[in-house]
Formats: C-alpha cells, structure tokens, sequence
C-alpha cells in the first residue's frame, strides 16, 4: 500500500496489511461484553462498574467499521491464509482504543478468578489483540503498517500471565 508521507497524525488510520490471520478472540470478546451488559441491567446496584464497562464496550464498537468484522469472517470461511484490510478510523478513536487495550488485561484476570464466566483471553489471543489495537493507535499517529506475526509477538510479550 503506498501511503503519502506521515507529517504527524493522520486524520485516520488506514491499514494495507498482508498477515497471517490467527483467530481473533471475538467469541471471548463478545461474551464478556454480554455478560458485562448483563450484570448493567440486572444488578446495576451490586456491579456499578459493569454499567461503566458496559457503555465502554459500546463506545469501543462504534469506534470500529462492522466491515472489518465481515472481511474476517468472509476469509476464514475461504479459508485465507493472510487477509488484506483497509480500515477507516477517526483520530478521536485513539483514547477510547487506549482504555480498551488497558482494561482488557484486568478483566482477564476477573475471568482467571471465575469473578466472571466468561474465560480469559489465551496468550495467543491476547498477544494478537494486543497487536491489533496498538495497530490502530499507532496509524492513528501517523505510523505505518507492521504485520502481525505471532512468534514475535510472543518475544515481545515475553512471558507475562495475567494472574
């Protein structure tokens, strides 16, 4: 992908990446805001938070094109071996991105300590999400495209749990 040349942060981000596809935690993720969204409606007095986390999650989701989500599904039903994406963010983005990478660690612990059903992230899944939001972040600054790959991602990772 040719990208003009970055004079400071771009009005979005545009990602032209070629990579290898691992599976994204998207059924991890969407339980976890299910159950968060549960906890808001049904026991908003005992779980304050969840409401906080719940409209949170909703704000993280507005920040991302549903297109992206159907290009993915469309290449692992064809079974790609690497999918290329475009995506359109607005630079707004960047904080409500950054909270989201932050907050996923803490509320894997909370599903390691059964203080949730839903289970935490494996280290693939998490080295992988970490990737693709700073991605995001990163190209929000102006900074070009890096390909994921896993084991140097693992590297780069080291060998932090969540506990």
């Amino acid at each position: 992908m040719s990208r003009p040349a970055a004079t400071g942060p771009s009005p979005y981000a545009s990602r032209g990446w070629t990579c290898p596809r691992p599976r994204p935690p998207g059924r991890q993720y969407a339980d976890l805001r299910r159950e968060l969204r549960l906890l808001a409606v049904a026991h908003r007095d005992a779980y304050p938070l969840a409401a906080n986390l719940s409209a949170m999650f909703s704000s993280y989701d507005r920040q991302l094109p549903r297109d992206v989500h159907f290009a993915v599904k469309r290449a692992r039903r064809a079974g790609a071996a690497t999918i290329d994406l475009n995506v359109t963010v607005e630079p707004e983005a960047a904080p409500i991105l950054t909270t989201m990478l932050e907050m996923f660690d803490p509320a894997d612990a909370f599903c390691k300590a059964e203080r949730l059903l839903s289970i935490q992230r494996t280290p693939e899944q998490r080295a992988f999400h970490v990737w693709y939001l700073t991605e995001y972040i990163r190209q929000i600054d102006g900074e070009a495209p890096i390909c994921f790959r896993q084991s140097d991602s693992a590297r780069s990772l080291g060998t932090q749990q969540v506990s």
